[in-house]
């Protein structure tokens, strides 16, 4: 279904394959670089995998087998997925945080993700997990989401960084730039 003509008609629509068996993939490949990548390094080296294109039915098992030797596991991936809806936590040092997605502030692009992170961390106290990379962002052809990247790799302007905060940040179009400049543009908006 994959490379039937839907997703050519509607390139909006998102088609996700469930495999049983991961060599599988090989059969849903259409270049043969991506082949070649499953070959050296296996089918999650794929950028098909990478871009969510594919499941994996065996997932399930391996976090249900997970869960039951850790079972913070299962708290986790609730937080993670769901987020909190203020329920109390036992440890007061504890702060609830949910998952979030960001563009790039313009003042970011090109500035190394180290230096966003930092600045999140200090500044906003604000967990950086990772980036979402759209299709063509650099030499990509498909979308992917990249969980703790290089500290030296370049942001580009059309990033999403994914993030854990106590709440939704606000206006982060002026993260990272100078003061002066943050108090003019709060003028030209009042």
């Amino acid at each position: 279904l994959k490379n039937k003509p839907t997703p050519r008609h509607n390139p909006r629509l998102k088609i996700v394959t469930e495999l049983v068996n991961p060599y599988n993939l090989a059969f849903l490949l259409t270049n043969t670089k991506d082949y070649a990548l499953m070959e050296k390094y296996s089918y999650p080296q794929t950028p098909t995998f990478a871009a969510g294109d594919v499941y994996l039915s065996s997932i399930i098992d391996t976090l249900v087998a997970q869960a039951y030797y850790n079972p913070t596991l299962i708290t986790i991936l609730t937080q993670l997925i769901v987020g909190s809806e203020g329920e109390q936590v036992d440890d007061y040092r504890i702060k609830q945080s949910n998952l979030y997605h960001l563009d790039i502030p313009q003042s970011m692009v090109d500035r190394t993700f180290e230096h966003l992170f930092d600045y999140l961390a200090l500044q906003q106290n604000i967990i950086a997990l990772g980036l979402y990379r759209p299709a063509r962002c650099t030499d990509n052809d498909y979308p992917y989401i990249w969980t703790n990247p290089d500290p030296g790799k370049k942001l580009k302007v059309n990033d999403v960084i994914l993030v854990l905060a106590q709440e939704m940040p606000e206006n982060s179009s002026t993260w990272g730039t100078p003061i002066e400049l943050r108090e003019e543009r709060t003028v030209h908006k009042s």
